[in-house]
C-alpha cells in the first residue's frame, strides 16, 4: 500500500482541514482508500503540503552512519540507536509499516 503524502507533511498534526476535522482539503489530488478498516485517502498532491524535513533511510545507511556491524545494529535497542544518531546531529524516527520497520532522519539544528 502506498503512503499518503500527509505522512511527510508539517501540517499532518492539526494543520489542515483533513488532520483537524477529517474534511478533504480543497485542491488536493486524493483517492479514497481503506486502511486497517478505516476509510481514508491516498493523497498524491496537496496545496497545503510542506515537507517536514525527514528523509527515508535504510538499515544499511544507519549501519554505515554509525560505523557498526549489522550484528551490533540488530543487538541494540531502538532507543540506543536513536541516542547514537542524535550524537551525530540527527533525529531518528522509527515506525512499523506492514510488519517492517521504517526509518527516517532529520538534521537537528
Amino acid at each position: 500500500m502506498k503512503k499518503s503524502l500527509c505522512w511527510s507533511c508539517k501540517n499532518c498534526y492539526s494543520g489542515c482541514s483533513w488532520s483537524k476535522n477529517f474534511e478533504p482539503v480543497e485542491g488536493w489530488d486524493a483517492t479514497p482508500q481503506t486502511f486497517d478498516r478505516y476509510d481514508s485517502f491516498l493523497v498524491r498532491s496537496c496545496p497545503l503540503y510542506e515537507n517536514d524535513g525527514f528523509i527515508k533511510v535504510y538499515i544499511k545507511d544507519l549501519i554505515k552512519m554509525l560505523d557498526i556491524s549489522p550484528r551490533t545494529f540488530f543487538r541494540l535497542k531502538r532507543s540506543q540507536i536513536k541516542t547514537k544518531i542524535l550524537e551525530q546531529g540527527y533525529k531518528l524516527f522509527c515506525f512499523r509499516s506492514n510488519k517492517k520497520w521504517e526509518y527516517y532522519l532529520k538534521r537537528v539544528n
